[in-house]
């Protein structure tokens, strides 16, 4: 492995461990998407576990099943901010949710995304909180539903006129224009 996974942050942070293949099985969008690339579906799931750590600020770590690869060396990448672990041969997805669950929970809050009711129970025991696969993506639908309505809640109509964007002479000259225009017939409120 090139990386290592270590604890980041204060105490206190949250550190989100997911188990990949459990949440894309999960999700009938993610599962669809498998049925035709599976590295489709890991890409896509990447994708949305960075935009929901950048909503978050939650450290996020994505494990992904490698055990059955013959001659698999394992490895640890990052994709905008999420850690991706692809595990060696012979070594589980759980298996290193429990290891980096036993480490990491001593220096942060950790929760474990699967559905394994097993593994769910395990990381229970290494301290680490647990949530469903369906739980988890309800939540980041929810995250972004908030950002969505926040964002939009902050949106405002501005006008963006040129007289506001003049210096305060140059506006008082334009404004003298349309007035004495104005007094010799036109409209006052023609372009100038």
């Amino acid at each position: 492995m090139s990386r290592r996974i270590g604890r980041s942050g204060p105490k206190g942070k949250e550190h989100i461990l997911v188990d990949g293949y459990n949440v894309i099985f999960a999700h009938a969008k993610f599962k669809d998407l498998a049925e035709t690339s599976i590295a489709d579906a890991r890409d896509k799931l990447a994708e949305i576990l960075a935009d929901y750590q950048g909503a978050t600020g939650h450290d996020i770590t994505l494990v992904f099943d490698g055990h059955k690869s013959k001659g698999n060396l394992g490895m640890i990448t990052s994709h905008a901010n999420v850690n991706i672990v692809y595990t060696k041969e012979g070594e589980t997805a759980d298996h290193m949710i429990e290891s980096l669950a036993a480490g990491l929970s001593r220096g942060a809050v950790v929760r474990v995304v699967t559905s394994d009711y097993t593994e769910q129970i395990v990381s229970f025991g290494q301290g680490a909180f647990r949530m469903s696969a369906r739980e988890f993506i309800r939540e980041i639908a929810s995250t972004k539903q908030s950002l969505r309505q926040n964002y939009l809640g902050l949106q405002t109509v501005k006008h963006n006129l040129l007289i506001d964007n003049l210096d305060e002479s140059t506006a008082e000259w334009l404004e003298n224009m349309r007035h004495a225009r104005a007094h010799k017939g036109g409209k006052g409120n023609e372009p100038v």
